[in-house]
């Protein structure tokens, strides 16, 4: 993955119980999780005015058998909440993006 986002998203799988088991050998996988890492601009502006996410990613679950996209997600690393400030940049990203992908595939 661009950004190395997989050295983030990989533990994020195993955190939340998602079922998939992670191999590292794509000819061994029925499902290719492919995406990236951007990190924007660090502007104190940013910071101080609640304005856009320092780090976003996005990722892909394709199926390795028909080759089509099974599941897609993204998100940022910002937070409304004060509370949220304390855990931020690729870590925030890989956690939202793991929580999303088990609601929307085992709800």
């Amino acid at each position: 993955m661009e950004g190395n986002l997989n050295g983030f998203i990989a533990p994020e799988i195993l955190k939340k119980k998602i079922p998939f088991v992670l191999v590292t050998d794509e000819n061994d996988a029925e499902f290719i999780l492919s995406g990236a890492s951007i990190k924007a601009d660090d502007k104190w502006y940013n910071t101080i005015f609640g304005g856009k996410d320092k780090n976003e990613g996005n990722v892909q679950l394709i199926s390795v058998r028909d080759k089509q996209m099974v599941w897609a997600g993204e998100a940022g690393d910002r937070s409304l909440w004060w509370g949220g400030m304390r855990r931020g940049g690729q870590r925030k990203v890989a956690d939202r993006i793991a929580k999303q992908l088990k609601k929307d595939l085992f709800p």
